[in-house]
């Protein structure tokens, strides 16, 4: 589906930046997160999430169920995008590869590389395949929570050692280089 000389190395190696597949929540009581914090909002039969961008930067992709449906919600911190969708009985890891600066997933299921702004799979038994998006919001935590007051907040005990309340990729937006 792309041209496979655009299909670039991103540094890390695939689950190079770990998903999170088994995401633990907090209240709008107990987050450490501040409420001018961006967050993606996802709603699915009545049941509320929040999903801070102060995690999705060191992790990219959650696996979760959101009202009983299996999702993945995804962010690309170097593109700004993000895409929520059905998962099945799948989950979805980071690949390490770069599509034009933007995140491309992978199914572990079979391997298939999808482009996440696309929610399409360009490489692997899935090409053209086109993920079953759901409804997710960009905003602040704030607004979200003026919504949605008893949504679920993912949490900070992802399992892994990072600074959540750091960016980790320095001046990428500020240097015109």
């Amino acid at each position: 589906r792309i041209s496979l000389d655009e299909l670039l190395n991103g540094g890390p190696p695939k689950d190079g930046i770990p998903s999170i597949d088994q995401p633990m929540f907090d209240t709008a009581e107990t987050t450490p997160f501040a409420d001018s914090d961006t967050v993606i909002g996802v709603v699915i039969n009545g049941e509320a999430k929040a999903y801070p961008f102060n995690v999705l930067n060191w992790h990219e992709i959650v696996n979760a169920t959101v009202g009983g449906v299996n999702i993945t919600v995804t962010y690309c911190p170097l593109c700004d995008t993000i895409v929520a969708f059905e998962r099945g009985n799948t989950t979805f890891g980071v690949s390490g590869k770069l599509y034009q600066s933007c995140l491309v997933m992978y199914d572990r299921a079979d391997d298939s590389l999808f482009v996440q702004p696309w929610a399409t799979g360009v490489l692997g038994p899935q090409v053209n395949k086109t993920l079953d998006r759901i409804p997710a919001v960009k905003t602040t935590l704030d607004n979200w929570l003026a919504e949605h007051p008893d949504s679920a907040i993912l949490s900070t005990r992802t399992g892994h050692d990072r600074n959540y309340s750091g960016y980790p990729y320095g001046t990428y937006y500020t240097d015109e280089q």
